[in-house]
């Protein structure tokens, strides 16, 4: 088994495709201790085992059948930029299970969707309340927010700020900054208003 985790850990993302079959028969029999485990490792040692830099050692998720959640979910923590998106509409957008790691992987996905507009914003934001509700708060919700100028429609903001005690602190913030920019956009500079209404004896 530790040479097996050892592969899993260190292969790139193309060599574990070309082995997708059997992986996921492995990976499908693993008891719960020893996947939870393997999902342990592969969080804990994080950026430094994702997919590399050159794209040659990493393949496309339209290339690979995807049948396995475990093999996906795997995929998609060593490389979420490729796989995150299309293994959560796969498998975990209409995920009901309470699996923290799967909630959140659930919560920072929904988010990434919307903004990429794959996904409602009304959806993502059912989803986000919904982890939430279970003490969910992903790392990765407060990255993308927090470095990411992410335009949030004003139905979606309005909702949000006000029921704001059932949202991440990071989406409320930038539902504020987004109801911020949009009241800033309606307000006229003074000189415009002036020489429409003809303040001044010039414009008349």
């Amino acid at each position: 088994m530790l040479l097996i985790e050892a592969f899993l850990l260190l292969c790139p993302t193309n060599t574990l495709g070309r082995c997708e079959t059997r992986l996921a028969e492995i990976l499908e029999a693993m008891s719960e201790e020893e996947w939870t485990n393997l999902v342990q490792m592969v969080t804990t040692i994080g950026v430094t085992m994702r997919g590399p830099a050159n794209k040659e050692d990493s393949t496309a998720p339209s290339s690979l059948r995807l049948d396995s959640m475990r093999f996906s979910y795997f995929l998609a923590l060593k490389d979420p930029d490729s796989f995150g998106r299309p293994v959560f509409l796969r498998f975990f957008r209409a995920y009901s299970g309470t699996a923290r790691g799967y909630l959140e992987f659930k919560q920072t996905q929904a988010v990434a969707c919307a903004i990429a507009g794959l996904l409602e914003w009304s959806e993502a934001l059912a989803i986000i309340r919904e982890c939430y509700a279970h003490d969910v708060y992903a790392p990765g919700i407060e990255y993308q927010f927090r470095h990411t100028s992410v335009v949030i429609p004003s139905e979606i903001y309005s909702e949000i700020l006000l029921d704001s005690q059932k949202y991440p602190v990071s989406l409320c913030d930038a539902a504020e900054a987004n109801a911020s920019r949009t009241a800033r956009k309606a307000v006229k500079p003074v000189a415009v208003v002036a020489k429409a209404d003809r303040w001044f004896a010039f414009d008349r």
